[in-house]
């Protein structure tokens, strides 16, 4: 039987951050980030507060989430993570296509997403929807482009985190 008939997405409520921070913590296993700091429930209540943020559910379980918030300019994909045991099964993909269906009709033509230095498959995923890496000495016009609004919105690279960007 077709599993993915029985997937559900619903915009996220004050009621989720607990919700947001397990599915938080089954995605990054791989990090060894076991234990919970008191911040952290906080910082998913604020993500809540500032943040477009979407769940993908199978009868009641959440797989996944997806949050993005409007900038001059540009979306800021702000988070996309899937538990553990439901990668690499399409979720991700779904989230990311729901949220270019959501944001269409706004007329951005960019979309901006941070990704961690060690999380290949991250980085992975976003260069097969087609994202690009921001370099900061752009030489070409698109990239002085990009960079412009990245500057513009505040948005920094750092040491363990790239930039990346995708026409829209």
């Amino acid at each position: 039987m077709d599993q993915s008939n029985k997937y559900r997405i619903r915009q996220a409520n004050s009621c989720d951050a607990l919700h947001l921070l397990d599915c938080y913590d089954s995605a990054n296993h791989l990090f060894g980030l076991h234990e919970r700091a008191n911040g952290d429930l906080q910082t998913f209540t604020e993500l809540l507060k500032t943040d477009c943020v979407f769940l993908l559910e199978n009868e009641g379980v959440i797989l996944g989430w997806i949050s993005y918030r409007i900038l001059t300019e540009c979306i800021l994909l702000s988070g996309l993570y899937v538990r553990k045991e439901n990668q690499r099964i399409g979720i991700g993909q779904r989230l990311f296509d729901f949220m270019i269906n959501e944001t269409r009709g706004m007329g951005l033509p960019l979309c901006l997403a941070k990704v961690l230095k060690n999380a290949p498959w991250a980085v992975s995923f976003y260069q097969k929807n087609e994202f690009l890496f921001l370099e900061s000495d752009a030489n070409k016009p698109i990239q002085k482009y990009v960079l412009g609004i990245v500057e513009e919105n505040g948005i920094t690279q750092s040491p363990w985190s790239y930039v990346l960007y995708k026409m829209l």
